[in-house]
């Protein structure tokens, strides 16, 4: 874990801790306030809710402040999903270099299994791109083969099931 994310998840135990010593010491009013700031809710909303004065809320507010712990939670969630991205970015970037350095004659190369293997995966990851199903693609997939390569397939598996039954 970078050095910075070890400092802010120690920052948010520390206030995890301090709020739950400051928790166990909260009226139960209290801790109704507490919890709608944590929410996030307004004021105005808080005082609606419970029945509250704006004194009390003041006072949860600088005593027991959740807001610290929560901003920090949602700094995380955020620097997470950057995080996210930017992997995703160079994972991207990756595939299509590599992707760029297979030519024709490499493909000629692989043995019917690999292309056909090669073929059901991009098909498959394709497919979740575009947001549609990757259940039940097996057909679709065998209806492109052409005769010649649904024999080889078919042979090939006939042989894996013999080796299988035999050993």
């Amino acid at each position: 874990m970078p050095k910075k994310a070890k400092a802010i998840v120690g920052q948010i135990e520390c206030n995890v801790a301090k709020s739950k010593q400051n928790v166990a010491k909260m009226q139960p009013h209290h801790l109704e306030i507490y919890d709608a700031l944590a929410q996030g809710l307004q004021p105005k909303a808080i005082m609606a809710k419970l029945g509250c004065t704006r004194a009390q809320i003041r006072y949860v507010r600088e005593r027991f402040d959740p807001a610290p712990a929560t901003a920090q939670a949602n700094d995380i969630a955020t620097n997470s999903a950057r995080y996210d991205k930017e992997i995703a970015s160079i994972y991207k970037d990756i595939a299509i270099r590599v992707g760029n350095t297979i030519k024709d004659a490499d493909i000629k190369r692989m043995s019917v299994a690999q292309r056909v293997t090669t073929m059901a995966v991009c098909t498959d990851k394709s497919r979740l791109i575009e947001g549609k199903s990757t259940e039940n693609q097996a057909v679709q997939i065998m209806h492109n083969i052409n005769p010649q390569q649904l024999e080889i397939i078919q042979e090939m598996a006939k042989r894996l099931k013999k080796s299988m039954l035999s050993g």
